[in-house]
């Protein structure tokens, strides 16, 4: 039954929250964005088209009390004829309460933002994952933004089987320490192989599998290829500060609106660490990334074909660099 609902978040999840929502829906959801810029016009246009979509959610970000007051009676229309999402980023007036509204607080409950989106996944790939899987995995994955990449790494692992059990979430899916792994890049790019091998041990007696590790160290990667890009922007290597308002500034004129804000170093939600990248990249030359990343191509394929050795042509791998 087509209904209005009126959800609170954050600007940073938005995107996956609007995702979730409308699939609640449907299965295959066409959400239209409307602005305050457009938002009039995309609702005129919609409330008189004789036809429309059965997957339609239209979706109004960050409404002002004016547009919605105008356009009260057509949203009321529409919604006995389509789902219609309003999201607010913002403290604002109860508009809810003046469409009467389903309301819902995206943020004030997190654990539910990630239990939808795993059922989306994994429902989308066929598979199931046992309760206690399930409660592993929410244990170990904190943060929204990685729940997708850290599912698709176990739908990948365990093949044709329908099922995600909790030895396989314990195996693959780790807490990796932030510190000991860029100590072991660092090492990598300091070309030290006895501190390689001996990071690389301490990592592995914490039980992180040697997948999610490779997985680390591509999007290590490639966030510091970005940040070579990037050097001319950040000239002769400023303090934290001054390097935090530049890359604000820079970020800011972009246009690009990545749905994977982790894989890219202009949208990392912690600039500090976007800081700490951009000092290593100064380090090492992009000759030696590009050679890297071919390095860890390879080992993906290896393992893809199928091998018993993951160990020892990773192990390899690494110290060939």
């Amino acid at each position: 039954m087509p209904s209005i609902t009126v959800a609170t978040g954050t600007k940073q999840n938005a995107a996956d929250d609007i995702t979730i929502l409308s699939k609640k829906w449907m299965d295959n959801p066409h959400p239209v964005i409307a602005t305050e810029a457009n938002g009039k016009d995309i609702i005129l246009e919609t409330t008189s088209t004789l036809f429309l979509e059965d997957n339609l959610v239209l979706v109004l970000l960050d409404p002002s009390r004016l547009l919605i007051e105008e356009m009260k009676e057509h949203l009321l229309l529409l919604s006995q004829r389509i789902h219609i999402l309003i999201y607010c980023t913002a403290p604002s007036f109860d508009v809810g309460k003046l469409l009467k509204a389903d309301k819902i607080d995206m943020e004030k409950d997190g654990e539910r933002r990630i239990d939808e989106m795993i059922k989306l996944i994994i429902r989308k790939y066929g598979k199931k994952m046992t309760h206690e899987a399930l409660s592993i995995f929410k244990e170990r994955i904190k943060d929204v933004t990685v729940v997708e990449s850290e599912i698709m790494k176990l739908i990948n692992f365990i093949g044709d089987r329908k099922e995600i059990r909790s030895t396989d979430v314990r195996e693959l899916v780790t807490d990796i320490h932030e510190d000991t792994m860029i100590s072991l890049f660092n090492a990598l790019m300091g070309m030290n192989k006895r501190e390689v091998l001996e990071t690389l041990n301490n990592i592995q007696e914490h039980g992180t599998h040697i997948l999610a590790l490779h997985s680390f160290l591509v999007r290590q990667t490639r966030l510091l290829l970005h940040a070579k890009d990037m050097e001319k922007v950040f000239k002769g290597n400023p303090e934290y500060a001054m390097f935090l308002k530049t890359f604000n500034r820079w970020k800011e004129s972009l246009d690009l609106k990545p749905k994977e804000k982790k894989h890219y170093l202009t949208h990392q939600t912690n600039p500090h660490y976007a800081y700490r990248l951009s000092q290593t990249s100064q380090r090492v030359t992009k000759k030696n990334l590009i050679s890297f990343f071919h390095i860890l191509a390879a080992f993906d394929i290896k393992v893809k074909k199928g091998t018993k050795y993951e160990q020892p042509h990773f192990e390899a791998g690494l110290l060939e660099f």
